[in-house]
């Protein structure tokens, strides 16, 4: 009897390889994908790092204070050196858009890249045009009628106003991908200030509300609809977010972690203040007001 080649695979055979590529595959990707996701949010510690760096050389050359610790006539002058001679008061100390304008934090973080997340990739339109257009090399592109500042949308962290280097277990920044508390009225060393803009970019995260309530990462598949265009992340879930803190450490947090830097904030009493400090300047892809009625046009 004439012996016969195989020249192929039979049917049977193939949908067992088919079968076997898929079961591969539904093992693997979820796992390459979760892979990517810790190296996105690995990448995005590290920017928040490299801000900590900034602000905590800002902090060196003023007696340990950070922008929104300056007594008042210090952030005039800071302001001042910006603006211009002509220019009076101390309120952009408490307004995220702002504290990153500080020729020194500028410096020591090259452009406005440094505060994209690239878990963020809904803030890229607008931190591409900070680098294209930002009025002070890779910053400030908006205009609000008399001052280019950053635009809120551009920016992936919120700004901790209770922040001290002196305190390393201080909230310094986290990525802005949560809700909080309304803001409430605080006596820096300058005087009683709310975060600037509160309705917008105000908020606080308080330890004695804890009990109460809780304060959870806004994740990409938030259900309500505003929330989500303005707090989330697309590629961080429900519960995910990364905190940096005074003492130039770290985190990939869950809400748990949250809640322990939370109260470990609230813990110790500032070093520049009577009690700790629980507001933040938090952008959010809302946009900010437009510049009022016959403000004049940006200067070219």
């Amino acid at each position: 009897m004439p012996r016969r080649d195989n020249k192929g695979l039979t049917l049977i055979e193939l949908l067992v390889v088919l079968a076997i590529i898929g079961l591969l595959s539904a093992i693997l990707l979820p796992t390459l994908a979760r892979a990517k996701q810790r190296t996105v949010r690995i990448h995005c510690v590290n920017k928040q790092r490299q801000i900590g760096h900034a602000l905590r050389g800002f902090a060196t050359d003023h007696n340990d204070r950070l922008p929104w610790w300056l007594h008042d006539s210090d952030g005039i002058d800071l302001w001042a050196s910006i603006f211009g001679a002509s220019h009076t008061g101390n309120d952009h100390s408490w307004d995220v858009r702002f504290v990153f304008l500080a020729p020194q934090i500028r410096s020591d973080l090259i452009d406005a890249r440094a505060l994209l997340s690239p878990c963020d990739p809904a803030a890229k339109i607008y931190n591409d045009a900070e680098i294209r257009q930002g009025r002070y090399k890779g910053f400030g592109a908006a205009w609000d009628g008399a001052h280019f500042h950053l635009d809120n949308r551009a920016l992936s962290y919120a700004m901790h106003l209770g922040g001290d280097v002196t305190q390393p277990l201080s909230i310094l920044t986290t990525t802005r991908n949560f809700v909080g508390d309304a803001s409430f009225p605080f006596e820096y060393p300058s005087g009683v200030q709310s975060p600037y803009l509160k309705n917008l970019l105000g908020c606080s995260l308080r330890a004695d509300r804890l009990t109460q309530i809780r304060y959870p990462f806004v994740g990409s598949g938030e259900s309500n609809n505003i929330v989500r265009a303005n707090h989330a992340m697309a590629t961080l879930s429900a519960g995910e977010g990364q905190v940096l803190l005074s003492d130039g450490s770290a985190w990939q947090a869950d809400d748990t972690a949250l809640e322990r830097m939370i109260r470990g904030h609230a813990g110790r009493a500032g070093h520049f203040a009577d009690a700790p400090n629980e507001n933040l300047s938090r952008p959010s892809q809302q946009p900010a007001p437009p510049p009022p009625a016959g403000a004049p046009p940006p200067p070219p």
